[in-house]
């Protein structure tokens, strides 16, 4: 995949020179460490965030859900969220199937995070994002913003203007305007696909990591003390044998060992694919930061029952 050609378009872009540079930066390890134990508290016991958030596809179609709410595809006429809306868009970006969509809508519902508004005419049912499910997306990224802030003015600057509805709407915005062209933070690292793509992956893989870099890091040794497969299970909202599954796909691409009394160890390499991950996405966050900020007023078009 091009990233070069994503740099154009998603509000100036992570560069292979940027990401060095950051990575360079002596307090990176630390933020790293602590955006590692954010996400992964953030998921802790909470069933209603583990079935929301936590793997890739449900993540994005909350955030589509939410651009759509507030901006529209393009070509749209007026911006608005419907379930017909959202499963043509999900599928188009190769987000989820259409029944995955249907599912999720259903979850969001049934918890109060979307509620029925006025449509265009009676064969038309929008939907409402509403201060619950706004609540969650500004709860997570205060914190993700207070981590980045460690590192990078924008983080201060983000978490400043998150009480802004039109800013939390232009950050969305511009997020997805570099997913829709074609962007991934994955491009990345793209080894850690085997957690990402797994439901509870990524928040396993950042508790690994968060108790490996709080042990003295950067040292090959096991670094899974007290993280059992069955706490991680019961933490996660997920089966042992998911877990046990993730974990043995992660070793098989050599992102972790397992001793043989069930310990588990982080390999350098998982540790070095985080930090490309991690790089990519705090300037990708700082970027669409900046331009939300630069995009103050609410969006013309957007309308909030």
């Amino acid at each position: 995949m091009n990233k070069r050609g994503h740099e154009r378009r998603c509000t100036g872009g992570a560069t292979e020179e940027r990401i060095a540079a950051l990575k360079n930066d002596p307090r990176f390890t630390e933020a790293l460490r602590g955006f590692a134990e954010t996400i992964a508290s953030q998921y802790r016991n909470r069933w209603l965030l583990n079935r929301l958030l936590n793997d890739r596809g449900r993540f994005l179609l909350v955030l589509l859900a939410l651009d759509l709410h507030y901006y529209g595809e393009e070509g749209q006429d007026l911006p608005g969220l419907t379930a017909g809306r959202l499963k043509t868009a999900c599928v188009s970006h190769g987000v989820c199937s259409a029944g995955r969509a249907t599912a999720m809508l259903a979850t969001m519902r049934l918890f109060g995070l979307l509620s029925e508004g006025p449509g265009r005419d009676r064969r038309e049912r929008r939907l409402i994002p509403t201060e619950q499910l706004l609540g969650i997306h500004r709860e997570r990224l205060v914190q993700v913003f207070t981590v980045i802030a460690g590192i990078m003015p924008e983080g201060a600057m983000g978490t400043q203007n998150l009480g802004r509805e039109d800013f939390l709407a232009a950050f969305v915005h511009a997020l997805m305007d570099c997913f829709r062209s074609g962007l991934r933070p994955l491009d990345w690292a793209p080894e850690l696909t085997v957690f990402a793509d797994r439901d509870g992956g990524m928040p396993v893989a950042l508790a690994l990591l968060a108790n490996h870099l709080a042990q003295g890091a950067e040292t090959n040794r096991p670094s899974g003390d007290g993280l059992t497969i069955a706490g991680i299970a019961a933490r996660y909202s997920v089966s042992r044998a998911h877990v046990l599954s993730i974990l043995r796909q992660a070793e098989a691409a050599g992102l972790i060992l397992r001793t043989p009394d069930n310990r588990i160890t982080v390999t350098p390499q998982m540790v070095d694919r985080f930090k490309d991950f991690f790089a990519g996405v705090v300037l990708l966050q700082c970027d669409a930061i900046t331009k939300a900020l630069a995009s103050s007023p609410p969006p013309p078009r957007s309308r909030r029952a």
